[in-house]
């Protein structure tokens, strides 16, 4: 089961569930962030606690991600960004799916897939797997295009996937991603507040962005993840993109 968050036409936001071709709005107003802190509380799975509010009309989430009225499916607009190796974890912004990424010189784009887990009073509580892009910047920092599903349900791992890149339905350049074993423990997040979102990162592709690539849209598509997650590329103000070495 895959979770989004959308806009109505009537500008409030609401949570939608899809399950294989179907998907529903989640009665009740967009409260995701409650109901995060909620599971992680009662360590209940977040999917319980959206089914017990009860199903509303049909949605078409596909359709309405073309219309740029889906929204980033986690709960907050800044997660912690745990690595997939050994680091110090990063606190990073996250921008809406389909948002362009400004790629500066020397930055670096990378995507994949992560673990999503809200930190809470009895220890870390997984909400389920997303697939991310971002950019890596020197200067400007990092951040990352989250979505446009959360799955809900949580497998061993992701599937294997690929990332490309793609300028009017023209591929430029396709590569794989190799499948991602599960964690084998949740990380300590003890010292983070209640509430914290956490991203740890279970499979990342990264990627040195050359001169053609602006303009173009990088994709990242993972087996069991829902709909892939596609951004447009653009090069960063008053600088060109650097030519791979």
């Amino acid at each position: 089961m895959f979770l989004s968050r959308i806009l109505r036409p009537d500008g409030r936001r609401a949570l939608a569930l899809r399950q294989g071709s179907e998907a529903a709005l989640v009665q009740g107003e967009d409260d995701l962030a409650t109901l995060s802190n909620r599971a992680a509380d009662e360590g209940n799975p977040l999917e319980d606690l959206l089914l017990r509010r009860g199903l509303d009309e049909p949605v078409d989430i596909a359709g309405l991600l073309a219309q740029g009225r889906v929204l980033c499916p986690l709960p907050c607009e800044r997660v912690v960004l745990m690595p997939a190796g050994p680091g110090e974890a990063e606190e990073v912004p996250v921008l809406p799916p389909g948002k362009a990424l400004s790629v500066p010189v020397s930055a670096a784009l990378e995507g994949g897939a992560a673990l999503v887990m809200v930190a809470g009073g009895a220890g870390p509580v997984p909400l389920g797997w997303v697939q991310t892009q971002g950019v890596t910047d020197g200067v400007r920092g990092r951040w990352l295009s989250c979505g446009p599903e959360l799955c809900l349900a949580l497998p061993e791992g992701p599937g294997l996937g690929h990332a490309r890149l793609f300028s009017d339905s023209t591929r430029i350049a396709e590569f794989p991603i190799p499948g991602a074993e599960g964690p084998h423990r949740l990380p300590d997040l003890q010292p983070r507040p209640p509430g914290t979102i956490v991203l740890y990162r279970a499979a990342r592709w990264m990627l040195r962005p050359r001169r053609d690539h602006d303009g173009a849209t990088v994709e990242t598509r993972i087996a069991g993840l829902g709909l892939p997650l596609q951004n447009p590329i653009t090069a960063g103000t008053g600088a060109e993109m650097r030519r791979s070495a």
